[in-house]
């Protein structure tokens, strides 16, 4: 039987909340001071998944989201986003929209956001993703399995999950505000990168808890402690809650804190949002006058 204490002490887990509080201070009051500027902002730009996965969407609500982020694009000096982040059935209507742009496509799937479905179901809708033409697929854990004893069904999970995803970028969502405790967090995160995960994700946006600063610290001590194991970079997808420049900045600062400007990219890290986009566009553009 593999558990959490396995993990814990095979990579050396060390944090404590103190530790984590007091290195969280440093890194967001030292980030603040030197990252707003227009450059930074224009950065953070190029780092955000531009987001739609509300219950209402349907065609025409989906394409006026992307009309919208089109428009705003036009004319200004500021790198694109990512990607935009959707339901599998729009799939077809971004790449259409967003292919001349060079802005990738992403989808939720695998019973997104709760898990609580049938394992067949869970595999069929990767699948049916994967088959389709977008870049990347968001995928939750099995949040409930997290809390396990055993940790092994949630690793053979996500070893399915990688296999059914293996040409797509694959980004895993821990939903960090459910998993509470941060030894719980940062075995998720290992047990995600060891079977695969090209990014680990704070959230769905769908909980009461979404991104918090703690979460995302443990997360970064996970990348790093992989990394010098196995010498492989995985990126950290923040979500959930991120909607101004300020609190973009201050995840970009525990990022910097923690792995260095090396992970400063959108191949290594990524902001899931709506509002921030439009509100970075504004401040950028301000800050050119």
């Amino acid at each position: 039987m593999e558990t959490h204490i396995n993990i814990l002490n095979e990579y050396k887990y060390q944090l404590s909340d103190e530790q984590i509080s007091f290195e969280l201070d440093g890194a967001i009051g030292v980030g603040l001071k030197t990252f707003y500027n227009q450059p930074t902002l224009s950065l953070l730009h190029s780092f955000i998944d531009h987001t739609s996965l509300g219950s209402t969407d349907n065609d025409a609500s989906i394409h006026k989201f992307l009309k919208k982020l089109k428009d705003s694009l036009k004319d200004k000096d500021i790198a694109p986003v990512a990607a935009v982040c959707v339901f599998p059935k729009y799939i077809e209507l971004c790449k259409q929209e967003l292919d001349s742009l060079g802005i990738k496509v992403a989808c939720v799937a695998g019973g997104f956001p709760y898990v609580q479905t049938f394992q067949e179901v869970r595999e069929l809708e990767c699948k049916m993703a994967s088959e389709k033409a977008c870049d990347e697929i968001d995928i939750v854990i099995p949040i409930g399995e997290a809390f396990s004893d055993d940790i092994s069904v949630l690793r053979d999970d996500l070893k399915k999950m990688r296999k059914i995803c293996a040409s797509k970028t694959l980004k895993v969502i821990l939903e960090t505000g459910e998993l509470k405790d941060s030894e719980r967090i940062f075995v998720s995160s290992i047990v995600a990168m060891e079977e695969g995960a090209d990014f680990i994700k704070t959230s769905t946006g769908k909980v009461p808890i979404n991104a918090t600063p703690e979460a995302v610290f443990v997360m970064a001590y996970a990348v790093k402690k992989f990394y010098e194991k196995t010498g492989k970079m995985v990126g950290i997808k923040v979500a959930g809650g991120v909607s101004s420049s300020t609190k973009a900045i201050q995840y970009m600062s525990i990022i910097s804190h923690i792995l260095g400007e090396e992970w400063l990219s959108s191949k290594y890290f990524r902001i899931g949002t709506s509002s921030l986009t439009y509100n970075l566009q504004k401040e950028a553009f301000s800050m050119s006058y």
